[in-house]
């Protein structure tokens, strides 16, 4: 607050602009407004009795706006016709320079200009916070900056490209590098990101690449590729593709993104890596630095989030995650793997099938997990007690 009596004091004992600044204090400017405003009024020291601050403050504050002489323009038919094809404010300043030429008014410069559209837009333009629930989505995306590799053989740089995915909720984040963006690398990615998460969310938002989209044309008119629906298919989930240059559609991913072009791969930049697995080895170190980095603005870290933090919401998740119903791929992976998962479970009924997607499966039907040797599902195993879960289903694919 500026203390216009002790300005005008100072004034009436002599001192300069520049001392009462340095003394009250406030700018320069600030003093030369007060004592202009001052003299136009007609008020000078000594005050007398009855003038209060509060009434220096009114009379003085050159804090008021200034009541501008210049035409403003109509944002009604400004908003209008930049909907329109081809409308832009170069051209609706050009006609409005022209009609106040034509009017004798004075015009806004173009910056000016911009500045009242802007501001004009910011009233209207309506804002919400969106809370988001455990397990319910997964956004994927291509980071801008790629990684360097050097060919062992040539010493030439080659670009890794680095794939993002993060969870809504806990903005748990998986990272990993390929030699290129092409259909296999993408769904590598996908199963990659599954494994490290420990399941498989409700909904998958990707970006509108082509490995995923093949054409974005609204709810009306889309088209997901096969190969990706098919994987989504396998993995009990569904594909929300964002809207065409509609970023804040996936706001994790592309805030996640950014955050790793920092953390990681700009940390990673004085390291030299031949093969795509040695630059994924280093990602991960980083990765898991980056998850267990508290949060700026709240307690906590990613991690502590994803796992520790309030279990009774994450039994949702995990649950989806980790259900009871059991359908096993029948390969020589499974095969091996078969006795060690049937051991911590109490079977009730199994079954052999060949619907889905043409390969045979074995059906499990369980009761009861032993939670000790499961270590997922810690965080809930007391929930688990008492309740009947045949709804619930766990996938297990062949990765």
């Amino acid at each position: 607050m500026t203390k216009y009596r002790e300005i005008l004091r100072l004034k009436g004992l002599g001192f300069s602009e520049r001392n009462i600044a340095l003394s009250v204090p406030c700018s320069r400017n600030t003093v030369s407004k007060v004592l202009k405003c001052a003299e136009e009024c007609g008020i000078s020291w000594p005050l007398s009795d009855s003038t209060t601050d509060g009434n220096l403050e009114k009379l003085l504050s050159p804090s008021a706006p200034a009541v501008s002489s210049k035409r403003m323009p109509d944002f009604a038919y400004i908003r209008k016709e930049l909907l329109k094809n081809g409308g832009s404010r170069k051209l609706l300043w050009t006609e409005y320079i022209e009609d106040c030429r034509q009017a004798g008014d004075e015009p806004l410069m173009y910056s000016q200009f911009c500045y009242y559209i802007q501001q004009d837009e910011n009233k209207r333009r309506a804002t919400m916070h969106i809370n988001r629930k455990p397990a319910e989505q997964v956004e994927v995306d291509w980071a801008g900056d790629t990684a360097e590799l050097i060919d062992p053989y040539t010493r030439e740089i080659v670009p890794a490209y680095i794939l993002v995915g993060v969870t809504t909720y806990s903005q748990y984040a998986y990272v990993e590098a390929f030699p290129d963006e092409k259909q296999q690398s993408w769904i590598d990615a996908h199963v990659h990101m599954y494994e490290y998460f420990g399941g498989v969310a409700k909904i998958l938002v990707p970006d509108n690449c082509k490995t995923a989209v093949i054409h974005n044309g609204g709810w009306k008119d889309q088209r997901i590729n096969t190969v990706y629906h098919e994987m989504a298919g396998r993995y009990g989930t569904a594909i929300i593709p964002a809207r065409v240059r509609t970023p804040k559609d996936k706001p994790n991913a592309e805030g996640t993104a950014g955050n790793i072009s920092t953390w990681i791969t700009a940390a990673l930049r004085k390291g030299q890596f031949f093969t795509i697995a040695e630059l994924n080895a280093a990602i991960r170190v980083k990765l898991e630095e980056f998850n267990n980095r508290p949060f700026q603005k709240k307690e906590g870290c990613r991690y502590e989030l994803f796992h520790d933090e309030a279990p009774s919401k994450y039994n949702i998740f995990f649950i989806v995650f980790y259900p009871l119903f059991l359908i096993i791929s029948l390969n020589m992976l499974y095969l091996q793997l078969l006795p060690a998962a049937i051991h911590h479970l109490q079977i009730n009924k199994c079954k052999f099938v060949q619907s889905l997607y043409n390969q045979s499966f074995l059906l499990v039907w369980t009761e009861k997990i032993n939670c000790c040797n499961l270590p997922h599902l810690k965080p809930f195993r007391k929930s688990l007690h008492g309740q009947v879960m045949h709804s619930t289903q766990m996938i297990l694919h062949q990765h």
